[in-house]
């Protein structure tokens, strides 16, 4: 008979490198064994207890499992005394239990020849059940002179993984309340798409930060789109929750499946409801970018500085490139001379960084006057200026009637007369041009600023795409327009007088010949 030493009345894990398994010998009959005669009577054993089947996986989900320390630790804070205290396992094992009362036993399962246990009585308040899994090829006879039961097996891989989780178990329900159980937080309730969208009109800030548009502006932009460009509701997503997943996914760039996980709705829902007010943004495009004056009558306020000379100017045109994903199999044509995917877009813009016309659809391989051309000669919403205006453009595009552009060769750009001003006639005016041109430069960033979604279109079809981009340039107007902060209160163009009799005089003149005449007369004020 081997000679056992003492355990400690804590619970530890011995692993010992296993050796080959041998075949699985015959399950012997499980029978505890009861304290010998001469064990001190302080000795209590406890009313019950369980062992784990090797099976830990049909136990796992068990509610109620729960490891030795952590109840035993639960109870003792609630001052549950050690002789009626019961060493309850049975919830990791269902109703396979060994239940030992006193000396006479009984068992109804018998473990699998696995591991080998210990249960030793000790004295101390709290009886403490120690696991020991060890191998053992040899000895599965039990120890009768000892005050122990044993169970004795060979292998122990899955006791090893019950036993550790047992220790994680009992240090987690230690720490929590009651008699170690802790009910699963409460998980807190979502707001739905519609109310997320009426706390941020409630807040004028939120507002702004989600859908860059004021509550005023957002109600007014609403009435419209329904009034007017058959936006409408349906049953499970009315207009104004639809309006607010559009404008949330143009001002901060989501893409729909953000948007599914926002608002609470499908895939589908949300694909359809962005394009139901996306069909409404184009139709309300063609009400806002427009000139407000169609025939130019007026000079604007802005070129007062620099008058006579370029009273005729009526607004400036430049290419922009929006990045867009695309196929693979078109990837080549979309690639602009920068080294990106991107659809060249025709711009034009007035002096109050309105948008006035907007070409859209070219791929980013093509030409700014390619495009130029094509706008000019098949839209017929194209702005041309009347006889005697013109647009500034830069040295991309030719010298033409209504088209002012640069003189070449020559410096043009505003940082290139940072280090030396101007030195002779033609940069002195390219130097003024560049100043009047820049106008639309910072329409172009203004428009980027506030649209994330035009710093990089997801892939839609190409036709989708465009809409998009232009449904971005008509909020940049209504925005410019109706936005608290963004309203513009300058004072409307002066009517075009004697003092304006400049314009008259060039009329019939060439766009080279008023170039020249507007260089002599700046070279003059210089």
């Amino acid at each position: 008979m081997s000679s056992r030493a003492s355990p400690s009345p804590l619970f530890d894990l011995v692993v010992p490198p296993p050796p080959p398994p041998p075949p699985p010998p015959a399950l012997p009959s499980l029978r505890p064994h009861p304290p010998p005669p001469d064990a001190p009577p302080s000795i209590r054993w406890p009313h019950r207890f369980s062992l784990l089947p090797p099976d830990l996986s049909a136990c796992a989900g068990d509610h109620e499992a729960r490891c030795l320390g952590g109840v035993r630790s639960g109870r003792e804070k609630c001052g549950q005394e050690d002789d009626e205290e019961r060493v309850d396992l049975a919830s990791l094992v269902g109703n396979k239990q060994i239940d030992i009362q006193g000396e006479s036993s009984t068992s109804s399962w018998s473990p699998p020849e696995y591991a080998r246990y210990k249960l030793r009585p000790t004295t101390s308040r709290c009886n403490r059940l120690k696991t020991s899994s060890r191998m053992s090829t040899s000895e599965t006879s039990s120890n009768t002179s000892s005050s122990a039961v044993y169970f004795d097996d060979d292998s122990s891989t899955w006791w090893d993984m019950g036993g550790t989780i047992g220790l994680l178990a009992g240090v987690a329900a230690s720490s929590s309340s009651g008699c170690g159980v802790q009910d699963a937080p409460l998980r807190l309730q979502e707001l739905t798409g519609r109310q997320w969208v009426a706390c941020n009109l409630a807040d004028s800030k939120k507002c702004y930060e989600n859908f860059c548009l004021s509550p005023a502006a957002f109600h007014l932009l609403h009435d419209t789109l329904v009034a007017h460009h058959g936006l409408k509701s349906t049953r499970y997503c009315d207009s104004i929750e639809a309006l607010g997943m559009f404008l949330w996914a143009c001002g901060t760039r989501q893409c729909q499946r953000q948007m599914a996980d926002r608002f609470g709705r499908s895939m589908d829902t949300v694909s359809r409801k962005f394009g139901q007010v996306l069909d409404a943004m184009v139709s309300f495009a063609d009400t806002v970018l427009k000139p407000r004056d169609p025939t130019f009558s007026t000079v604007h306020h802005k070129l007062q500085r620099f008058s006579p000379y370029f009273d005729g100017c009526i607004g400036a045109i430049d290419g922009t490139h929006i990045p867009v994903s695309v196929e693979e199999a078109a990837h080549d044509d979309f690639i602009n001379r920068k080294g990106f995917t991107s659809l060249n877009v025709l711009v034009v813009c007035d002096l109050d960084m309105r948008f006035i016309f907007v070409a859209t659809g070219k791929r980013g391989a093509a030409h700014d006057m390619a495009v130029f051309r094509e706008a000019v000669t098949s839209s017929t919403k194209f702005p041309h200026p009347p006889k005697g205006k013109y647009y500034l453009v830069d040295s991309g595009y030719q010298l033409t009637e209504g088209y002012m552009a640069p003189y070449r060769k020559n410096r043009y750009h505003l940082s290139e007369f940072q280090a030396k001003g101007p030195e002779n006639l033609c940069e002195i005016f390219n130097y003024h041009h560049s100043s009047i041109r820049s106008v639309i430069e910072r329409s172009f960033g203004a428009l980027k600023s506030k649209w994330q979604i035009m710093k990089g279109i997801p892939l839609y079809p190409r036709e989708k795409q465009s809409n998009i981009i232009l449904a971005c340039f008509a909020l940049h107007n209504f925005a410019m327009e109706h936005n608290d902060h963004e309203m513009n209160h300058q004072s409307p163009g002066q009517q075009i007088g004697i003092v304006q009799d400049w314009v008259a005089a060039t009329a019939n003149d060439d766009i080279a010949t008023i170039c020249d005449w507007i260089a002599a007369g700046l070279y003059g004020l210089a």
